[in-house]
């Protein structure tokens, strides 16, 4: 989702997560553009580290309550999750997307593809893409 939609983590949170209010997002970000949105000088490919975020008004979806956010920065090592977020950017001028696991609120990480259609039929997700697959509601 676009990080800077005025709550668009509540919209995620009524339409799919269904958990409490105070969960934070995460943020896929581009590497090279990590430092321009966040205070560090690192990579974390992973999401292994919470990091401030310069501009807490324009990006609130994915600031937690402590001004904070857990980051992955994505480089070549995710080549079309790279180039997902690249396309992004060129529409938007915005390196990044919100990024959250794929599950709703005590169920497991859909991991499978059946796990992924049956969320979006379960819930009121927009769309889903799966490889090169789209699937609007």
């Amino acid at each position: 989702m676009n990080p800077s939609i005025l709550n668009g983590n509540h919209i995620i949170n009524q339409k799919v997560k269904k958990r409490e209010w105070f969960r934070p997002f995460g943020a896929s970000v581009l590497e090279e553009h990590a430092k321009q949105y966040f205070n560090c000088n690192y990579k974390s490919e992973y999401m292994l580290y919470v990091t401030e975020i310069i501009d807490k008004q324009k990006f609130n979806s994915i600031t937690h309550v402590d001004g904070t956010c857990r980051i992955q920065t994505v480089g070549d090592n995710f080549n079309t999750y790279k180039r997902l977020i690249n396309a992004f950017y060129k529409k938007t001028g915005i390196p990044m997307l919100l990024n959250t696991s794929m599950n709703v609120n005590g169920r497991p990480i859909a991991s499978r593809y059946i796990d992924a259609l049956e969320l979006i039929t379960n819930t009121d997700l927009d769309m889903l893409v799966i490889g090169n697959e789209i699937y609007k509601k």
